[in-house]
């Protein structure tokens, strides 16, 4: 318990609610498990951070794995990889490299509904 006030700290008192309280207490147990502080930190925590320090008008643009989630997921991985990177506080999602041609038509349809679903336009 004592590493969660201590992360909770480091990141500057986020608000204790889904998704940040998960970030905090999670990050709190590999602090733990490792025991050593920060020695792994997750990309949700380095993104929640990083928009605590930026500010609420500053873009963020978060990735999406474009080959294990494009081309080999399934609609469902892709919905939740696209929803994890909006509860993160990326503005806009995208691959993080080339589009390959073999992604399954419907990852891609996916990839759109879901950040019209889950995302906000501005």
């Amino acid at each position: 318990m004592e590493e969660v006030v201590q992360v909770r700290e480091d990141l500057g008192y986020p608000i204790m609610v889904t998704p940040f309280s998960q970030f905090v207490v999670t990050q709190a147990a590999v602090n733990v498990m490792l025991s050593e502080r920060y020695k792994e930190v997750s990309d949700e925590t380095i993104k929640a951070e990083t928009r605590r320090k930026l500010g609420p008008n500053a873009l963020i643009f978060g990735e999406l794995d474009a080959y294990n989630v494009l081309c080999l997921g399934k609609p469902d991985q892709v919905e939740r990889a696209v929803k994890e990177a909006i509860d993160a506080g990326v503005n806009a999602v995208w691959p993080g490299y080339d589009i390959w041609p073999t992604v399954p038509k419907e990852n891609m349809e996916m990839l759109m509904t879901a950040a019209r679903k889950y995302g906000e336009l501005v």
